[in-house]
């Protein structure tokens, strides 16, 4: 568990393996978002995105990271129904309102309470670089010499974070929708005291880039191919259904809407063009007719939300909750611990890029009285040179990594080269790029590179 002291307690890491199609070369471990998200589960159902010369050549192998899944994992609740239940008393999406604001600060306090006393070793070792530690083991323990790695989103500061650690075991290492490793961790100067990590990372105001196209797509396609359409302006239908909300939630079929959970409901459909059957089932469409569904429906009285069914007894049972994703992040990132600073940060956000902003601001307060940080969590340097050049793939419309992310990670790196993908959405993986796919897989098999500048285009088109 404690690499300081190898002989201490141990963990376990479960992992799952797609064996080579035909002559293999090595191991291509693979790490995707979050963090939190269990590769065991994950890797099955995104196993055909990847390049068919790509699975000839590489088994591929996804893993739960320590903290999450069928690993030794977090679990702040004795079960999902019980975690459940506390998290339906809290504001869905961002708080809204002193009142909210104060509710929601209060339920994180006391989430990071219970967090701490359940996990009492556990959350001081689950970084993303005592991750890397255990990807540099798992190299060894498949017998590869150097690593073959793709990380998407998380899984690129994962990439990062090991290449800086074991520069000198790098064969081949892709970064796909990249999460700037100094935003992420600490920002420039003394941003980490004042700023959260997503208001560093700036997707606030990439999200809401995102959102203005997906509409004026959405009305240029019409009402046959995006169901949000409008006759006149679909941003101008948008803001009206988001006047709608603020008077009130909408029931939608099982479902009560505010106007926080919606943004945040939509946000986070913007990031795939077209649903991926068994991984994601929201993307573009989806987003449109929820919005529809919404614009259609009767405003519903203001009320609490359906919360779940109480059980008689807390019953044990192993599950995935979001204090996986909040373990790793609250162990390794600067953020203000004063509570009186997530108002001001949402205001402040909101004049940069409206209810985006507001979600951003909120979205590590959860971090804010979290206990403790890892002592090993690795702020950088992030330019120790590679034995093998590093591919990193961005398209140029990302919600959640924005482009001008990859850019600069590029620059940090010191050995590393940049594909565009003319584009829009999170990772190659998740939007398909033939183009960008024969340059994945001539690096990862042959180590060749595409030539400095080279842009691709994705296959698809929204709405199409």
């Amino acid at each position: 568990m404690d690499y300081d002291e190898p002989e201490g307690q141990q963990l376990d890491i479960k992992l799952i393996k797609r064996g080579a199609t035909g002559k293999r070369i090595g191991t291509l471990f693979f790490q995707s978002g979050g963090p939190g998200e269990a590769l065991t589960t994950s890797l099955p159902k995104l196993y055909d995105r990847f390049p068919a010369a790509v699975r000839e050549r590489f088994d591929l192998v996804g893993f739960d990271q320590r903290g999450v899944g069928e690993s030794t994992a977090v679990q702040c609740f004795p079960s999902a129904a019980d975690e459940g239940r506390f998290l339906s008393s809290m504001p869905a999406g961002f708080p809204v309102g002193r009142k909210q604001e104060q509710a929601f600060q209060k339920g994180w306090a006391q989430f990071a309470e219970l967090c701490a006393e359940r996990n009492p070793t556990l959350l001081a070792h689950v970084s993303t670089a005592n991750a890397a530690r255990d990807l540099d083991r798992m190299r060894e323990a498949v017998g590869d010499s150097k690593i073959n790695y793709y990380g998407l989103s998380y899984g690129t500061f994962l990439g990062a974070t090991y290449a800086n650690l074991f520069p000198g075991n790098v064969r081949s290492m892709v970064l796909d929708a990249v999460l700037e490793p100094v935003a992420y961790t600490t920002g420039r100067g003394n941003e980490g005291e004042r700023l959260g990590a997503a208001l560093r990372l700036r997707e606030d105001e990439e999200r809401l880039r995102t959102l203005n196209t997906f509409l004026d797509l959405c009305g240029a396609a019409g009402r046959e191919r995006c169901a949000f359409a409008a006759d006149g302006s679909t941003r101008h239908k948008y803001s009206e259904l988001m006047a709608r909300l603020d008077k009130g939630p909408i029931r939608l079929g099982e479902q009560l809407f505010t106007r926080a959970s919606t943004v945040a409901a939509v946000g986070g459909a913007l990031d795939v063009l077209k649903p991926i059957p068994g991984y994601v089932d929201h993307g573009w469409p989806q987003a449109a007719e929820l919005l529809q569904g919404l614009w259609q429906a009767r405003e519903t009285p203001a009320s609490t939300r359906p919360r779940p069914r109480s059980s008689a007894a807390a019953i044990e049972e192993r599950y995935a909750g979001i204090e996986q994703s909040g373990a790793i992040i609250c162990s390794e990132v600067d953020r203000p611990a004063d509570p009186a600073s997530y108002p001001r940060q949402a205001d402040w956000a909101a004049r940069r890029s409206g209810d985006f902003g507001r979600l951003a601001a909120w979205k590590l307060a959860p971090c804010a009285t979290w206990q403790p940080m890892d002592d090993d969590r690795y702020t950088g340097p992030w330019n120790r040179r590679t034995s093998a050049p590093i591919l990193v793939m961005s398209s140029t419309l990302d919600p959640s990594d924005p482009y001008r992310n990859a850019q600069t990670l590029t620059r940090r790196l010191a050995n590393a080269r940049l594909l565009t993908i003319n584009g829009i959405g999170h990772g190659v993986i998740q939007n398909k790029s033939s183009c960008a796919e024969a340059h994945e897989s001539a690096y990862l098999i042959n180590g060749t590179l595409p030539t400095e500048g080279t842009t691709c285009k994705q296959d698809h088109k929204p709405f199409q």
